[in-house]
């Protein structure tokens, strides 16, 4: 196992408490020579609540960012309906709140999404 994927094994999904990469969320992750990692997320479903899908982009990206050797990192999640806010929050690294405005205001300041059985709150993956 290299150095990318032994750090995305450390992400894990936050409904399922399970590595992302067992879970088979981790599409393709590439280091180049000089030091520029580019990894793909793909989740089971298009409707991944989008809290979960930004936790594990946001997460990934930090797990990625500190593999020796790393220079730049880049994570993408593909195939979801709300994938280019959540690449562009997470690219940006202003937080949930920042990438889905007015979703989080019971929340406000923290870079995690609302919790998982929150009433009201977005549902998980599985």
């Amino acid at each position: 196992m290299n150095g990318l994927w032994a750090a995305l094994a450390t992400v894990r999904d936050p409904e399922l408490d399970e590595p992302i990469t067992d879970l088979g969320f981790v599409s393709s992750a590439e280091l180049t020579d000089d030091g520029h990692a580019s990894v793909r997320l793909r989740l089971p479903t298009y409707f991944c609540a989008p809290n979960f899908a930004y936790l594990m982009v946001a997460d990934a990206l930090d797990a990625v960012r500190a593999v020796p050797g790393v220079r730049s990192a880049r994570v993408r999640l593909v195939d979801h309906f709300a994938a280019e806010e959540i690449n562009a929050g997470v690219a940006a690294g202003g937080g949930f709140a920042q990438a889905f405005p007015g979703e989080t205001d019971a929340f406000p300041g923290r870079r995690r999404a609302s919790p998982a059985r929150r009433p009201g709150s977005w549902t998980g993956c599985g």
